[in-house]
């Protein structure tokens, strides 16, 4: 448990340095700190949802979340701990030993109406390399993400629509490492049977003045600091994060409503004899106008790299099959 915690610390000291601008010519660099966006268009602000998760009655709660209908309410939050033990467990283990990899990445954006059918053909679209990487700093493991184009060079592509692509989702169930535990108020809300499985389901909420992982959007150039809630839908044998929907903690207004929802598979990585769960596909909803915008991501093809370095600084990268 020291080492865990000396672990942890340096973990803590590594995401204290995290950029809040991404220099397009450097090393990538983490995000949950560098989320987004540039964004012109008029929000609906009447249409933001004021509430936090875990505070919300069973009615509520699938009005705003109706993904959780069939859900088995939890009786009680006695196995609240136990839960938040072992899946902060294998988050720690995920930091401290995922090497760097690379997977391809397709990403599609465009608008839908108010009843969610698509509008015309994609604002965006393209491919890119996802990278995830990790490195040692101190007696920990820096741990971060980003992309970069078939040359390996850092990319954030101008997008018509004005907001940045989304790229933080291998960092999303960080939130449940044991270390920002502290930093979140949690809820049992009990099971729901998802592809024959019972998974348990957990919800949590950032505590601000606490959060270490807060985000930032920007709107017409001014930063606006968001905080997190969402929901978990944990594996009952393994104790790892299949899916999760991540909002805005109450978000404000001017920073309008945006909704993130991941699906995490076990990727095997034969030249380690290990897996790690990472992610499969994402997709972005933010509220505008009329409608939406949706962002879809999809990931295939993780692979080791052995290396990793910004070919726009005369470097190379190697990947292992």
């Amino acid at each position: 448990m020291r080492l865990l915690n000396r672990l942890s610390l340096v973990f803590l000291l590594f995401l204290r340095t995290l950029s809040v601008c991404q220099d397009n010519k450097t090393e990538i660099t983490p995000n949950l700190r560098t989320l987004r966006n540039d964004v012109s268009r008029e929000r609906e602000a009447a249409s933001v949802p004021d509430y936090v998760i875990v505070e919300l009655s069973d009615k509520k709660l699938l009005h705003y979340y109706p993904e959780l209908k069939g859900l088995t309410p939890a009786p009680s939050q006695g196995d609240i701990g136990k839960l938040l033990e072992s899946v902060g467990k294998n988050e720690s283990t995920l930091v401290n030993t995922v090497p760097s990899i690379s997977a391809h990445e397709e990403v599609v954006q465009e608008h839908l109406d108010k009843r969610g059918w698509v509008q015309g053909t994609p604002a965006f679209s393209g491919q890119y390399r996802y990278i995830v990487r990790s490195h040692v700093v101190g007696e920990g493991m820096r741990f971060s993400v980003g992309r970069t184009d078939e040359q390996w060079r850092t990319v954030d592509p101008e997008i018509p629509t004005g907001y940045s692509l989304v790229k933080d989702f291998a960092l999303l169930p960080l939130h449940f490492h044991t270390f920002h535990q502290d930093a979140a108020r949690f809820r049992y809300l009990g099971r729901q049977k998802v592809e024959n499985r019972e998974d348990y389901v957990i919800a949590f909420a950032q505590v601000p003045e606490k959060a270490e992982l807060l985000g930032s959007v920007r709107v017409r150039g001014a930063e606006i600091t968001v905080a997190y809630q969402g929901i978990a839908w944990v594996d009952p044998d393994t104790y790892q994060i299949r899916r999760m929907r991540v909002d805005l903690l109450k978000a404000k207004p001017e920073a309008g409503i945006e909704t993130t929802e991941a699906t995490f598979d076990e990727v095997h990585l034969p030249v380690v004899n290990k897996s790690f769960w990472l992610p499969r596909e994402a997709v972005v909803t933010r509220s505008e106008k009329g409608g939406s915008l949706r962002e879809r991501h999809q990931f295939s093809d993780y692979r080791i790299l052995t290396q990793y370095k910004d070919s726009s600084q005369d470097r190379t990268t190697r990947e292992k099959q």
